[in-house]
């Protein structure tokens, strides 16, 4: 058929735009009395009560992280749905299909927040959006990573890195200190158990007062922040490199993305009350860490196969000709 023919009179528009109009409408379902908080409580309790007795701030702990758990698996299965049908129904190329499918997430995410206005059951908040749109962000890296389409289907030397030699080595660092740097700043290690260590430190040099103490604590716990992300984005640039083979630019758009995802996460979990102005800022603190260490990495990194192809060209041009 021909390329200019519309999209929905191409065979087979059913089966790929069906499936994330079908699940925009579960996800907005969801987003009244059926999905609320107390609901959802009632659920898990039952469930649970099957197995294990708990107490309810426990109860309600576990009910929160299972909803915002939800958040980003359910806008990342609608991004892939979407990805599909423009992809591989509509034959747009990847960039404008990643563009139009986290349009439709983001237009998805705003309806849903909107709509919960009108419940009292319910809450809208803009971090609920920002964690949808992590969930569409996280799977549009991994089928940027691992999307082929039919027509590349010709044999090409594709490398795997899961069957990498010391995939592990590489992969599993980024993620665990992604999980180090989300369990510290959610409050495993509070602010205030440093002040004692910082208050004895700086009794040998100076008096300060309480105040100023307080002070410098949290503008070292910021910069800790900073220098977290930033050694978060040189093992997931290493990591894809090193062992996945990618070209360096995509490697930090790839490595950037995931800082920027662990980045809204973070704030997007934060349990205690918090102005819009406040998530931005710490957000913005968190990428000018990645930032800083992009232009590091941009201007030190050299991979190992840069160096042998150079001494190649570099032994072919001092052999003398025969």
């Amino acid at each position: 058929m021909d390329i200019t023919t519309p999209i929905w009179r191409k065979p087979g528009v059913m089966g790929y735009c069906l499936p994330p109009m079908l699940w925009g409408l579960a996800v907005l379902g969801m987003s009244g009395n059926v999905g609320s908080a107390t609901n959802t409580r009632n659920l898990l309790h039952w469930l649970l009560s099957w197995f294990v007795t708990l107490k309810p701030a426990q109860i309600d702990l576990i009910n929160f992280y299972l909803r915002k758990t939800g958040h980003v698996l359910a806008y990342g299965l609608m991004y892939f749905l979407w990805f599909r049908a423009f992809r591989g129904h509509a034959d747009y190329g990847p960039g404008r299909a990643c563009l139009w499918s986290l349009g439709c997430c983001l237009l998805y995410a705003s309806m849903d927040e909107g709509r919960q206005w009108f419940f009292p059951s319910r809450g809208a908040s803009i971090r609920d959006v920002l964690l949808d749109m992590s969930g569409a962000s996280l799977a549009a890296l991994i089928t940027a990573a691992v999307w082929r389409p039919r027509d590349l289907a010709a044999p090409i030397p594709l490398v795997i890195w899961w069957r990498q030699p010391h995939w592990l080595y590489y992969w599993s660092l980024p993620v665990l200190w992604s999980l180090a740097v989300l369990a510290v700043l959610r409050g495993l290690v509070p602010v205030e158990t440093t002040l004692g260590p910082l208050r004895w430190f700086v009794s040998w040099f100076a008096v300060v007062d309480s105040y100023d103490l307080k002070i410098l604590n949290l503008y070292l716990w910021k910069a800790g922040q900073a220098m977290a992300f930033g050694i978060l984005y040189v093992l997931w640039f290493r990591a894809f490199q090193g062992d996945a083979g990618i070209r360096r630019g995509r490697s930090c758009l790839y490595a950037i993305g995931l800082c920027l995802l662990v980045a809204v996460m973070h704030e997007g979990l934060q349990t205690f009350s918090r102005t819009p102005e406040g998530i931005i800022y710490d957000v913005i603190l968190d990428l000018s860490g990645v930032s800083l260490s992009a232009l590091v990495i941009a201007a030190l990194w050299r991979p190992r196969y840069h160096a042998l192809a150079r001494a190649g060209i570099e032994g072919r041009q001092t052999r003398s000709p025969e």
